[in-house]
């Protein structure tokens, strides 16, 4: 299992992302980190809805697709649960990007799509992260630690939420969800000699 190549695709995901976050915000006048959520800067009425979504969705999910399958099978080579989660999670942010919000109609089929896809990469990484943290005592220690920390960050996130805030505590929630694959792929990933 390469190493680099699983950090390289965690830390790209990262390196695309939060550049193209605030950069397509700065193109949305009245765009707020603080009250909107990511998915305006890619919905029906965005000026640049296919940019964002394949730059900022898509791209990135494909990279944690890899990056999350790559970890797993470092983690547990013989079970593929915890594998698949990791790396659904990443598809399911590329099914997000795909399947751009209709903010004029929230109920539509469109915007459906879109929150499955959002909803389903939160969950399966989260499922993932718990399956991690229950090997706290096994080989893979340190990945659990990992695990147990951003569950920790996580639950803390939705704890303290403000709701006139909900923009912010989203992107409180990518940060811990972009950042947990390099650290995970630092501590579960063999070390080369």
């Amino acid at each position: 299992m390469n190493t680099r190549l699983t950090m390289a695709l965690s830390i790209a995901a990262n390196l695309i992302f939060w550049p193209a976050l605030f950069g397509f915000a700065a193109l949305r006048p009245g765009y707020s980190h603080f009250t909107d959520a990511v998915s305006e800067l890619g919905s029906f009425d965005a000026p640049q809805m296919w940019a964002w979504n394949i730059v900022g969705f898509v791209i990135p999910g494909l990279l944690l697709t890899l990056a999350g399958w790559r970890i797993g099978r470092a983690v547990e080579p013989d079970h593929y649960v915890m594998t698949t989660m990791l790396a659904l999670s990443g598809a399911m942010l590329v099914l997000t990007g795909l399947a751009p919000a209709d903010l004029s109609q929230r109920h539509g089929l469109a915007t459906t799509i879109h929150l499955i896809g959002a909803n389903g990469s939160l969950v399966a990484w989260a499922i993932a992260l718990v399956m991690l943290a229950s090997g706290i005592r096994g080989a893979r220690k340190k990945a659990a630690i990992v695990a147990l920390v951003v569950l920790a960050c996580l639950a803390g996130i939705l704890v303290l939420a403000d709701r006139h805030a909900l923009g912010l505590t989203q992107r409180l929630m990518f940060a811990a969800y972009f950042l947990s694959f390099p650290a995970l792929a630092l501590v579960a990933l063999p070390r080369a000699p």
